[in-house]
């Protein structure tokens, strides 16, 4: 029984970890040679997901029963006709939205067994409440002002939903972060949300201490202090021990 487990999504397949007495173990190994933006394992039911993004083959989303088993391609979420994505540096450019890249796979909380997240390029967060059969755009976020305003992309061509986050208290209470766009908060299940990059300095931007616009690369929650998150921020380090309301750095000087 190993003690550990890693799931890694990489340029050169899924691949399946196992830790124990500190050493590690490839155990498993999906689809070499086919890029893997993202992988995990749904703790709540065992399955394995993973979402591949193939110059050739295109983008892909795969399932399996648990991990070892065989990957199954299942339906991807796809963008609602008439859902269009802007170009922050041109506001009269409008164009169809369709999926590019799947940054994040996340389960719901363990109250909401069959409820899935998944995170988009470009900015888009689908959200399924059957085990991941169908989805749907999260449209109120997909909505918020802030997105023709100031979200564009963190080194890739649009802006990408790359974490999120659900309080293990509450289902209904979630985090996003979006490169670049910021940090979003939603205490009502996904109905309604709101900025929270206060803290947040980012020079790039016309100005740095702007509501919108940061790139969060990565966001977490301290699942034992759930009002303490994390992230890696394109400029920085940075924690928040008041539920995402303030930010501060913590990066170590050079």
């Amino acid at each position: 029984m190993s003690d550990s487990r890693l799931i890694l999504g990489t340029r050169k397949g899924l691949l399946i970890l196992e830790g124990q007495a500190g050493r590690w173990k490839l155990v498993h190994e999906y689809m070499p040679g086919i890029p893997f933006s993202y992988g995990m394992v749904d703790h709540r039911s065992g399955v394995l997901w993973g979402g591949t993004e193939h110059g050739h083959f295109g983008l892909k989303l795969y399932r399996a029963t648990e991990p070892g088993a065989e990957l199954e391609q299942v339906d991807r979420p796809e963008y609602p006709e008439g859902a269009v994505k802007y170009d922050v540096w041109d506001d009269q450019a409008e164009t169809p939205a369709s999926m590019t890249y799947i940054w994040t796979i996340t389960p719901g909380g363990d109250d909401m067994p069959n409820r899935l997240y998944i995170g988009s390029e470009p900015g888009g967060v689908f959200r399924s409440d059957d085990g991941g059969v169908t989805f749907e755009l999260i449209e109120s976020l997909w909505n918020h002002p802030s997105r023709k305003e100031a979200w564009f992309g963190g080194g890739r061509d649009q802006a990408g939903a790359c974490s999120i986050v659900v309080d293990p208290r509450d289902s209904d209470h979630l985090f996003v972060g979006v490169s670049c766009g910021g940090v979003f908060e939603s205490s009502d299940g996904g109905a309604t949300w709101e900025g929270r990059n206060n803290g947040i300095v980012s020079e790039f931007l016309p100005d740095p201490k702007a509501a919108y616009g940061h790139d969060p690369h990565c966001l977490v929650g301290c699942p034992a202090e759930p009002d303490t998150l994390w992230q890696q921020n394109h400029v920085g380090v940075f924690v928040s021990r008041d539920g995402a309301y303030t930010w501060t750095d913590v990066s170590e000087t050079d």
